[in-house]
């Protein structure tokens, strides 16, 4: 609504207010910038492609490195990026069309991790769960997230041993101490922030 300040504005006032531990990573101001000089949305879809994925990973890898040294993050010159045909999106599907579009798509030059998909027996609906032997850590990511991040993985998996990925959950302590994690991240989209 006009004048209203957005719940994701009024978090990051509260927390330059009261001076808080909690980091939270606004990549606004990235993405309009970036996208003067190419697309990082899609055209049909209300969801970043993933050249905006990246820079969204870019800046959320840079401030957990600042505790964690070993979670460098990968350069664009890392990858083989093509132009490939994509489905219809959600706003092509909410008007009842199917506009196809070109999105890019990122490839690990000389990848040799081995990613696999875990079971999610005890889990909540909608986990998902990712194991890379050949991460570049040992370290365990517990990911709340909504759709948003699910262009994140392909990047977060070569870093991750393990990543526990809960769609829309609530935060719970109890889902912590069962994951174990070494990072806790909440990854939405402003429309979505809790």
């Amino acid at each position: 609504k006009k004048d209203t300040l957005a719940k994701c504005d009024q978090l990051i006032r509260y927390i330059q207010e009261t001076k808080t531990n909690l980091k939270l990573i606004d990549v606004r101001e990235e993405l309009l910038a970036e996208k003067k000089k190419t697309q990082v949305y899609k055209k049909y879809d209300s969801h970043w492609n993933s050249y905006g994925a990246f820079i969204g990973y870019t800046a959320l890898m840079n401030e957990m490195r600042k505790d964690i040294p070993s979670l460098k993050p990968l350069q664009l010159s890392d990858f083989n990026i093509t132009w490939e045909d994509e489905g219809a999106g959600d706003l092509s599907i909410l008007l009842g069309l199917n506009l196809k579009e070109n999105s890019p798509v990122f490839k690990l030059k000389n990848d040799s991790s081995l990613s696999i998909t875990l079971p999610t027996d005890g889990f909540p609906a909608n986990t998902y769960i990712v194991q890379n032997d050949h991460a570049s850590t040992q370290l365990t990511a517990l990911i709340y997230r909504d759709s948003f991040s699910w262009a994140l993985i392909p990047f977060l998996q070569h870093h991750f041993k393990k990543m526990v990925l809960l769609s829309n959950a609530v935060y719970s302590a109890e889902m912590v101490k069962k994951v174990k994690p070494d990072v806790v991240i909440e990854c939405y989209a402003t429309r979505y922030f809790r």
